[in-house]
């Protein structure tokens, strides 16, 4: 086993989910040592691939494999190089920079420290530049535990992805990085379902981790510009994962999809907002996606051999009242259990975007729970 910092996005208990859920998928031995809203410290079995398991997270912004001495952190083979120190919870900044020091002039490095532009910056520019990594090295300080960095998340990436993707609705595109972390939470493995795939996005983040694909919009035009989107990342990036989009109503997937082992989906989520609804407009809508909803689930429970990662909205009121789905209630009817693998994490998990609030569940066929014994 190896003990690593993972340092966590903004909204952390997703990402704590995520990783559990990665970690499970792929069949790892992990044991969680603890873990805050910033970062985690996790022991994990030697078949972990950071760098592969940072391509596919999207709550995650950087993996640090933890060291006792900063002695051997750099490994390479110029004597001059630039490195940098990434604070995060409460640390002895003094005594760690001159143990950094020391550790590279015993090694007979040039060692050049690139301070961060802000303090406790989860996202260092010096750390993105990839040069850094490659030809330098960054430590991680996590209350006084020292590792590290081996991979960073890549936003640069996103944005090349989002700007040439050849069909664009932003009013129906989920980010990428949300994408990515319903995939993983839905736990596909083989073939992964997204009954309201708008543009793509989900099915195209699927591809690019080598997941077969199926796709249904009940807009025709979506359906076209997803099928484009994907046929693009097969180009670009030569992926050799299946795809299927098809023009269909989700309200009635058994008669046309089989064998998904895995759902992620954002669904409908209701008209566009350019305000703040009152309290009985939001209410009118969302009684009526309630029946979306349950239609759509009791259709996903037939066909879906796995983990179903979903959101459902939360409306906030101009009378600054919350408008909830009764989706507790629906997936008991449905003989659904919201995946809960820690009690300390909530399920659902809140994820505040624009004037809608999501709240993210993980549901699985109705089991026994492991909390309830």
């Amino acid at each position: 086993m190896t003990d690593y910092i993972f340092i966590l996005g903004r909204d952390y208990e997703l990402s704590m989910l995520e990783l559990i859920a990665y970690m499970e998928k792929n069949q790892l031995k992990f044991y969680i040592k603890s873990f805050s809203e910033q970062a985690a410290v996790i022991s994990v079995d030697e078949a972990f691939d950071p760098k592969s398991a940072m391509a596919s997270f999207g709550g995650v912004v950087k993996i640090g494999v933890m060291t006792k001495t900063l002695e051997n952190v750099y490994e390479g083979t110029e004597n001059k190089i630039s490195y940098a120190i990434s604070f995060y919870g409460k640390n002895n900044k003094v005594f760690i920079e001159e143990q950094a020091k020391k550790a590279f002039k015993k090694q007979k490095l040039k060692a050049f420290y690139k301070k961060p532009k802000r303090e406790n910056a989860l996202m260092p520019t010096e750390v993105l530049n990839k040069s850094l990594l490659d030809e330098g090295v960054e430590i991680l300080s996590y209350n006084n535990l020292l590792a590290k960095t081996v991979a960073v998340f890549d936003p640069l990436e996103h944005e090349r992805r989002d700007e040439e993707m050849p069909c664009k609705d932003y009013l129906k595109t989920i980010s990428i990085r949300l994408a990515k972390i319903l995939i993983n939470l839905s736990q596909a493995k083989r073939l992964l379902l997204d009954p309201f795939c708008g543009n793509g996005v989900i099915l195209q983040e699927a591809l690019l981790q080598g997941i077969n694909v199926i796709g249904v919009d009940i807009d025709a035009k979506s359906a076209e510009s997803a099928n484009k989107n994907l046929e693009y990342v097969e180009n670009k990036y030569g992926t050799k994962a299946e795809y299927t989009v098809l023009q269909g109503d989700s309200k009635q997937l058994t008669k046309f999809v089989t064998g998904p082992d895995g759902m992620a989906t954002e669904p409908y989520l209701g008209p566009y907002l350019k305000s703040l609804p009152s309290f009985e407009e939001a209410n009118k809508t969302m009684r009526e996606l309630e029946g979306l909803y349950f239609k759509t689930l009791a259709e996903a429970k037939q066909v879906v051999g796995g983990k179903i990662a979903m959101i459902v909205p939360r409306f906030q009121t101009r009378q600054r009242k919350d408008v909830v789905m009764n989706f507790d209630k629906m997936i008991k009817k449905l003989e659904f259990k919201a995946w809960q693998p820690m009690k300390q994490l909530p399920m659902p998990v809140m994820y505040s975007h624009g004037r809608v609030l999501r709240e993210i569940w993980v549901l699985e066929n109705a089991l026994i729970n492991p909390f309830d014994s």
